[in-house]
């Protein structure tokens, strides 16, 4: 039978980590990184992973998974190894042969550190395992979500990366990276060749489009057809915006709206209007991008009922921080509050929002507001979002996240006020009273909210 899309690419991902991993020239690398240009090469490099923990697997490699969220760099390998053998407990309830492993309680005599003791029992975890030095290894797969403190968090992988190294070559660690974000590169420098960039031609949304287009040729009831046919030009329409073709963005637009409005797909029609927008903005048409951002907002408000309230926010609120950050770069401030209102609002009525979009709203409120002369607004709205955040992010007051946030209310003189005294107390207590050091230096460039974990899917198979 021939394999779909998605499932050749993990049989190219499979091909790359055998040719690569059994490489002689490889043989000390142990920190492994795949690259991806975005969310999609992410979501394929994770369902590679998963795929090498089922029946299906054709790697010779024990995989294992974590997306354990990385919060303190003390306490992450402890943690990783109370889970793990959490996980081991329930396997052998009730699958065979059992594994035989236990861990030992950290002494920080003995183990020096969580990454030493990390190392030290995945070891012990791929013997229990019968993983064969030569032939195969344990490969630990680090997805963390959310990566609170990314710089710390790859710290703490080239601290076990050189642990690994000096004791056993049956572990490897393998992480991913976007191309361009330079977030690995002085671990490797630091580790040399116990470090591996690994480098896949997914060609991601040539697999969605293939998909795209087996599904409109095999598609047989006629809602079924438009289905396949409107997936199909959408792919092609966000295709066109990439290339910046404007004759088939017309093409694709039009044949997507046709579609979505004689068989009133609503949420069809509104994704179509938000791409467009898209286009419209890097053209630098304004009025064009903020009549079909506006679109796609109404769109989704007149679709929500009592019945789909709870699936149809979550993407109002996408359109509506979409829309915001286009007036705000656009220096539009005052009609950018608007929607950053709106948008905090839906927030707070959507159970399911990351609590780091919610403080990101409160911080970009908080900027807008002081820009248009309301600072008292901008001062309450930044104390409501680091209350908020204090308590619903764990360990969010020495995360990176918080860095920038506070640098904010130094900016805006809010740590010589005496209403948010405590917030400021607070705030010396976890990082030291010389806090003020640790705090970004004033920049005048906005860091737009995203909604990357909230992107609106479609099914495409």
């Amino acid at each position: 039978m021939k394999e779909n899309a998605v499932k050749q690419r993990v049989r190219l991902l499979e091909g790359l980590w055998e040719t690569e991993i059994r490489n002689p020239n490889n043989k000390n690398a142990i920190l492994c990184c795949m690259r991806g240009t975005g969310i999609i090469d992410y979501r394929m490099v994770k369902g590679f992973v998963y795929v090498q923990m089922t029946d299906e697997s054709i790697l010779p490699d024990v995989f294992l998974f974590s997306a354990f969220p990385f919060k303190n760099e003390n306490q992450y390998g402890i943690k990783l190894v109370e889970a793990s053998a959490m996980f081991i407990e329930e396997w052998n309830k009730n699958n065979t042969p059992k594994i035989s492993w236990a861990i030992d309680p950290f002494n920080s005599d003995v183990h020096l550190d969580d990454a030493l003791y990390f190392a030290q029992h995945m070891i012990t975890l791929a013997e229990s395992l019968e993983v064969n030095e030569q032939e195969e290894t344990l490969v630990i797969t680090f997805m963390p979500e959310p990566a609170f403190n990314p710089k710390e968090f790859v710290n703490w992988l080239v601290r076990t990366t050189q642990y690994l190294s000096k004791i056993s070559q049956k572990v490897r660690l393998l992480v991913y990276d976007n191309y361009g974000s330079g977030l690995y590169d002085e671990a490797s420098k630091i580790l040399g060749d116990r470090f591996l960039y690994l480098y896949p031609d997914l060609d991601m949304p040539g697999a969605v489009g293939q998909i795209a287009e087996e599904m409109q040729a095999n598609a047989s009831e006629p809602e079924k057809k438009d289905l396949a046919t409107f997936q199909n030009n959408l792919l092609k329409l966000t295709k066109a915006i990439g290339t910046n073709s404007s004759k088939d963005f017309l093409v694709h637009r039009a044949e997507c709206l046709k579609i979505a409005n004689s068989r009133h797909w609503d949420d069809m029609s509104a994704i179509t209007h938000f791409f467009c927008h898209t286009f419209h903005q890097a053209q630098e048409d304004m009025p064009m991008a903020e009549k079909e951002i506006a679109k796609a907002i109404a769109i989704t408000e007149q679709s929500i009922d009592a019945s789909k309230k709870e699936e149809k926010l979550p993407v109002l609120l996408h359109y509506l921080i979409a829309q915001a950050n286009m007036y705000l770069i656009a220096k539009k401030l005052d009609v950018s509050l608007l929607s950053y209102e709106k948008a905090l609002s839906i927030a707070n009525q959507t159970p399911q929002t990351n609590a780091i979009v919610i403080n990101g709203l409160h911080q970009m409120l908080g900027r807008n507001y002081y820009e248009v002369g309301q600072p008292q607004k901008a001062f309450d709205t930044l104390a409501k979002g680091w209350y908020t955040a204090s308590e619903q992010i764990p360990d969010f007051v020495t995360s990176d996240l918080a860095k920038f946030y506070i640098g904010d209310m130094v900016n805006y003189h809010m740590d010589s006020k005496e209403e948010y005294r405590d917030i400021f107390h607070g705030i010396s207590q976890k990082l030291g009273n010389n806090w003020h050091q640790l705090i970004p230096q004033k920049s005048e460039d906005y860091k737009l909210i995203s909604l990357q974990k909230t992107t609106t899917e479609f099914p495409v198979g």
